[in-house]
C-alpha cells in the first residue's frame, strides 16, 4: 500500500480536513489561535509554549504535548535564539480509520467507508516523550520528503493510539469508584503539574499547586503523588535541577544568574541541593567556568 505523503506547512483549512506535519526553525513568533486535528506539539531544538483554555503548556526536547481535535490554542515562541518545531497533524478520517481498523474484521469489509468511530480523548498534558513516539517522531522527520513519509505518519498514528490506551489504563488503576472521578482527578493533578513546567522561575508553594487543580491542600498533596509517583515538593525541585544542569551546560549563565532563573532564592541552597542530585557543584557544570 502506498500512502500519500503528508503536507509539509499546508494552509490551516488544509491542515484541517488533511493532516500534515507543520514544522519550521523559527525565532520570536506567535500564533493567536487556531481549532485543528489531533495533533502532536513536539520540539526538536529549544522551547514552545502552547496555550489552550486549561494552561499553559512549556513543550521542550523530550517532551510533548497531544492536542485533541478541536482544541482551539495559541502558540508562542519567546526566545531570541532560533528553535525548531515538529508537529504532526492527523486528519480526522484517517484517525477514525485506525480506531475502526481495530474492531472486528467483517464490519471492515463490509463496509469499509463507514467510519463513525469517535476520536480518541487525550488528557491535554506536558508529558515525557515515549520510547515509541520518540522513535516515530525521528523516523518521520527523517523520511518527511521521501516517498516512505506516509507510512511513517500512520506508524505514529498507531503510537499515539496505543499512548491513548496505556492512558485510559493508568487512570482506571486510580483509586475512585466513578470513573468519571478518577478522569477528572487525572485532569487536575496534570493541569498543576504543567503549571509547575511552566513557573520554575517563581516560587511555587503546596498551596497554590493545590488551588490550581482546584482541590484541597491534603487531598492534593495525595493524589499526586499516587498519580505522578513523587511529592508536589519534590517533583518541584527535580525539575529545577534538571533545568538548572541544561542552563548552565548551554548558554554560559552565571551560577548565580542560573540559580535565580529556576526559582532557587538562595545560593547556598541551590549549591548543597545540585551537589546531592549531581555530586559535583554547579561551577563544575558550568559550560563557561
Amino acid at each position: 500500500m502506498i500512502v500519500d505523503r503528508p503536507l509539509i506547512n499546508p494552509s490551516a483549512a488544509a491542515l484541517a480536513e488533511l493532516g500534515g506535519v507543520m514544522t519550521g526553525r523559527r525565532r520570536p513568533y506567535h500564533m493567536p489561535g487556531y481549532e485543528g486535528p489531533l495533533s502532536i506539539k513536539s520540539m526538536v531544538r529549544g522551547c514552545g509554549r502552547w496555550r489552550t483554555g486549561d494552561g499553559v503548556f512549556l513543550v521542550e526536547p523530550g517532551q510533548l504535548l497531544i492536542l485533541n481535535e478541536g482544541q482551539r490554542y495559541s502558540f508562542t515562541i519567546d526566545a531570541e535564539a532560533e528553535i525548531e518545531t515538529f508537529c504532526p497533524f492527523f486528519a480526522p478520517r484517517l484517525v477514525r480509520e485506525a480506531i475502526r481498523a481495530r474492531g472486528p474484521l467483517i464490519r471492515l469489509l463490509d463496509a469499509p467507508d463507514d467510519i463513525d468511530a469517535a476520536p480518541p480523548t487525550f488528557v491535554e498534558r506536558l508529558r515525557p516523550e515515549s520510547p515509541r513516539i520518540g522513535r516515530g517522531l525521528a523516523a518521520l522527520r527523517a523520511a518527511l520528503d521521501g516517498d516512505e513519509a506516509g507510512d511513517r505518519l500512520l506508524d505514529l498514528l498507531d503510537a499515539v493510539l496505543a499512548e491513548s490506551l496505556a492512558e485510559r489504563a493508568e487512570i482506571a488503576a486510580l483509586p475512585a469508584v466513578r470513573k468519571a472521578t478518577r478522569d477528572e482527578l487525572y485532569r487536575r493533578v496534570h493541569r498543576a503539574r504543567d503549571f509547575i513546567h511552566a513557573s520554575l522561575d517563581a516560587p511555587l508553594s503546596l498551596a497554590q499547586l493545590a488551588r490550581v487543580a482546584a482541590m484541597s491542600t491534603y487531598h492534593f498533596h495525595r493524589a499526586f503523588r499516587a498519580i505522578v509517583g513523587e511529592t508536589p515538593g519534590r517533583y518541584v525541585t527535580e525539575r529545577r535541577l534538571l533545568a538548572a544542569r541544561r542552563l548552565l551546560a548551554t548558554t554560559g549563565r552565571s551560577v548565580t544568574d542560573v540559580c535565580l532563573d529556576v526559582g532557587f532564592s538562595s545560593l547556598g541552597t541551590f549549591s548543597s541541593a545540585y551537589r546531592r542530585r549531581f555530586g559535583v557543584a554547579p561551577s563544575r557544570d558550568n559550560s563557561q567556568a
